[in-house]
C-alpha cells in the first residue's frame, strides 16, 4: 500500500511539474507575447475593434487567445461574411476577414429604416443578408440604389438576417439583370 501511494504521489508530482513547465514555457513566456496583429485590409474591422471584440490583452501570451472562439465572435458580426484566425509563432495573431459586399440599401419607412442613412439604414448583400453601414463603407455606399419595402412587416428587419421578403428579392433580381446590360455595372 505504501508503494502504491508512493507511485501515485510520484505520478501526481510529474503531472503537476509538467503542467507547470508547460505553463512557464508557453503561457508565461514573454517570447510568446502578442507582438503583432496581422489583420487584412477591410472596410469594417480595424485592430482596435478586433481587440475589443476578442477581449484581447496585448500583454498576454498568444496561446491564451482562443482562436476558435475569436473566429466564432467575428463570424457572428453581420457585416462579415467570413473570418479566419491563426497563431503564427512566436507572437503574431493572423486574422483574415471578408466583409460583406453591399449592393443596395433597404428602406422600410414604417419601421424607421431609411435607405442611405448609416445611422438607421441597412445594407443588403447579393444574397439578401442585411448588415449595418460601418467604418470606411459610408462613402462607398452613398450612391447605392435603395430598395423600398412599403408594407408593415411582422418583425422589424435586423442586421445579420437573411431577408427573404419578396420585394427585396425582386429588387436584388432587377439589380442583377441591370448589371448584365452594358454600361449599367457602375
Amino acid at each position: 500500500l505504501f508503494r502504491l501511494a508512493l507511485v501515485g504521489g510520484v505520478v501526481v508530482g510529474l503531472v503537476w511539474g509538467i503542467g507547470l513547465g508547460l505553463r512557464r514555457a508557453f503561457l508565461d513566456n514573454s517570447d510568446f507575447r502578442i507582438a503583432l496583429i496581422d489583420l487584412n485590409e477591410n472596410p469594417v474591422l480595424d485592430e482596435l475593434r478586433l481587440i475589443e471584440i476578442g477581449g484581447i490583452d496585448l500583454e498576454q501570451s498568444i496561446f491564451k487567445i482562443g482562436v476558435a472562439e475569436l473566429e466564432d465572435r467575428l463570424a457572428g458580426l453581420p457585416e462579415l461574411a467570413r473570418a479566419k484566425v491563426a497563431r503564427e509563432l512566436p507572437g503574431t495573431l493572423r486574422v483574415r476577414v471578408q466583409a460583406r459586399v453591399p449592393v443596395a440599401w433597404m428602406e422600410v419607412p414604417v419601421h424607421g429604416i431609411r435607405g442611405g442613412d448609416p445611422g438607421s439604414g441597412l445594407l443588403v448583400d447579393p444574397n439578401g443578408v442585411l448588415f449595418p453601414c460601418l467604418g470606411e463603407m459610408m462613402e462607398s455606399t452613398a450612391g447605392l440604389p435603395v430598395i423600398v419595402i412599403r408594407e408593415v412587416l411582422p418583425e422589424v428587419p435586423q442586421a445579420g438576417q437573411l431577408c427573404g421578403l419578396r420585394e427585396l428579392q425582386q429588387g436584388l433580381a432587377m439589380l442583377r439583370q441591370a448589371k448584365e446590360i452594358p454600361g449599367m455595372d457602375k
